[in-house]
């Protein structure tokens, strides 16, 4: 019983946080962190901060438009920096659409 309790202290989740930041020290704003290898993940806060629930160790992958995919293992009070990747910046396309609604009253005398 002893070492069934003692395994699942061992292997439980913690919660981990951390920050992502540029090259500059700015937080990066929308940056998603995974669990590799699994649909575990989140997405960083409006100062680049995260936390998410996953085993010490485990590698984390952290991903965002336009910086090089960084991958490393979890561990709580996390600083990872983000390098630019300026091939990949070439390759974003962006659409915009803008709909334009029109509404008429007539008004008249009879």
């Amino acid at each position: 019983m002893a070492l069934i309790f003692a395994s699942t202290l061992l292997y439980a989740q913690t919660e981990i946080s951390g920050t992502v930041v540029d090259e500059t020290g700015e937080g990066v704003i929308g940056a998603t962190v995974m669990e590799k290898g699994t649909s575990n993940g989140t997405v960083t806060d409006f100062d680049g901060n995260f936390k998410l629930k996953v085993e010490a160790g485990k590698i984390l992958v952290f991903t965002y438009i336009g910086y090089e995919k960084q991958e490393l293992p979890a561990q709580n009070g996390m600083k990872v920096t983000m390098k630019d990747n300026v091939a990949e910046l070439q390759e974003v396309v962006v659409t915009g659409y803008y709909n334009i609604r029109f509404s008429f009253q007539v008004v008249g005398f009879w």
